[in-house]
Formats: structure tokens, sequence, C-alpha cells
């Protein structure tokens, strides 16, 4: 797989550790096979943006952090 790829699964295995989630938890609460969530944080598959979206609304961040690694600037229009 491609090192955004791999970019993207590191920070969402950073995320859910320091969230104190369990692989089990996160993958119930996605509801979708434990193998299936590891292949996307070991970017062994291509992550379905739908996921992204999902996992940034339980991890409570902005959906640039999860691909980027750094929050969305647009909040300086607010």
């Amino acid at each position: 797989m491609n090192e955004y790829n791999k970019d993207i699964g590191n920070r969402i295995r950073e995320l859910r550790e320091l969230s104190d989630i369990t692989i089990k938890e996160i993958a119930e609460e996605l509801n979708i096979k434990e193998e299936t969530y590891i292949q996307y944080e070991n970017a062994e598959v291509d992550i379905p943006a739908s996921f992204l979206y999902e996992l940034a609304h339980i991890f409570k961040v902005d959906l640039g952090l999860l691909l980027t690694g750094e929050e969305s600037r647009m909040s300086i229009f607010d």
C-alpha cells in the first residue's frame, strides 16, 4: 500500500490508542469485522471515505486531521 494510506492508518491507530478504545470496541461501534478494521489500520486495503468520516465523528476530530495530520484551517473563517 502507498505511504499516504500508511500515514492515515497510523493516525487512526494512534487516535484509537489515545482514546483507550480496543479494536473490538471500535469494530463493534462501526459495525464491521475486527479483521476489516485491522486491515484499515495496517493500510492493507484502501480506506473508504465513509469509514474515515465515521471515525472522525467517533474520535471527535476534524476529518482533515485523519487525512493530513493537521486540523482544517477553515475554522479561521468562522
